[in-house]
């Protein structure tokens, strides 16, 4: 089942926590001490957030397996789905679900920054690359977008 999610505080919780277990492994200590502190738990997240720029989206089953931003302008800040459960769908689901969210809203195009471990699945969601691979902050990524 998929949900908007209210609870900020959870969401980047559950944000780091799946970082940890998967993700920072590709980033430099200082990129994982700038994603987190500066990124995940930045002024700009709680603003966005607060302001209703940004909506958070989470997959539960008995218990939060997955969580996705959308801003108003098509920018997907976070997609992350706990390590035990990739391979289940639920970022494709959770990632269908903000596609539909985007056209209510009319927006025309998607936009990420990827980790460098995860290009394989957003290409496979019909995302492009759009740059090679950009370091900013000691955080490697690369931006990709969709039209829907």
């Amino acid at each position: 089942m998929i949900k908007k999610l209210e609870d900020l505080n959870t969401i980047l919780k559950f944000i780091v926590d799946v970082y940890n277990e998967t993700i920072c492994k590709e980033d430099s200590l200082a990129g994982r001490y700038s994603f987190i502190n500066n990124y995940v738990y930045g002024n700009e997240t709680y603003s966005s957030f607060y302001s209703n720029k940004e909506e958070y989206f989470g997959y539960y089953d008995n218990e939060l397996l997955g969580v996705i931003s959308l801003s108003n302008d098509g920018y997907i800040k976070f997609l992350f789905v706990k390590a035990k459960k990739h391979g289940l769908g639920i970022g494709r689901k959770l990632l269908e679900h903000v596609i539909e969210i985007a056209k209510k809203y009319k927006i025309k195009r998607l936009f990420l920054d990827s980790s460098i471990s995860n290009v394989e699945f957003y290409l496979k969601m019909n995302f492009i690359q759009i740059s090679e691979p950009i370091c900013k902050d000691n955080i490697w990524f690369i931006p990709m977008e969709r039209n829907i």
